[in-house]
């Protein structure tokens, strides 16, 4: 099974509800890899990686944004994670806001 074909959804209708209920829910999040000098070793920085809810079969972005893209709610979904992203920095000042992509 591809995960093209691991997330296609019974219909159009049912996909774009499983979507909303994530965006509605706050239920996407963000998860933050460093990005590291190669030289120093040291991170300069962060990015900011969008995830559905763990343990479904939406919580890897290679599930998460074509099933966003065939309910024609990419833009919601970005949305979406973009505020968790700066909710999360503003609540815990993590990562630095200097440092985060």
């Amino acid at each position: 099974m591809t995960p093209s074909t691991a997330v296609r959804p019974r219909s159009a209708t049912s996909a774009r509800l499983s979507i909303a209920k994530l965006v509605e829910n706050e239920l996407i999040a963000s998860a933050y890899q460093p990005l590291v000098d190669l030289y120093s070793d040291e991170i300069v920085g962060y990015e900011a990686l969008a995830r559905g809810p763990v343990g479904t079969h939406l919580e890897l972005p290679a599930a998460l944004f074509p099933a966003a893209h065939a309910a024609d709610m990419e833009a919601e979904v970005s949305w979406s994670a973009s505020a968790r992203r700066w909710k999360a920095r503003w609540m815990w000042a993590w990562p630095p806001a200097s440092r985060c992509l």
